[in-house]
């Protein structure tokens, strides 16, 4: 049973052979403020080399993907962009990075695009 005012949805994709899953759950307190409280991902890699690198390449696409649509902008004036460096350019910050849990499947395939 989900807490009153949370949602979850869901994500797969397939890239050089990984298949990856997102369930990602968010909140909105009624004032129309979204806030990404939780992602829990599953990773189908083959057999995970590096199984510390493959979280840490799925948690810094959450990372990527969460700021791409909760703030990142980059704009132009007269055909310049406008953000010339990272003081007026603002990616996600750590702090406002929700709860990750990466769970890898065991395998003895064969690794793929990410393991």
């Amino acid at each position: 049973m989900r807490p009153e005012g949370r949602f979850r949805g869901v994500a797969v994709a397939e890239s050089f052979g990984s298949v990856v899953a997102h369930v990602a759950e968010v909140s909105n307190d009624g004032s129309g403020q979204i806030k990404v409280e939780r992602i829990v991902s599953a990773v189908d890699c083959g057999l995970a080399i590096n199984p510390d690198q493959v979280r840490s390449q799925v948690e810094g696409g959450i990372g990527f993907g969460l700021g791409a649509i909760l703030g990142e902008e980059i704009t132009l004036t007269d055909g310049q962009v406008d953000q010339g460096n990272f003081d007026v350019y603002t990616p996600l910050r750590i702090d406002a990075m929700p709860r990750v849990e990466v769970h890898i499947l065991a395998s003895a395939n064969p690794p793929t695009g990410i393991g």
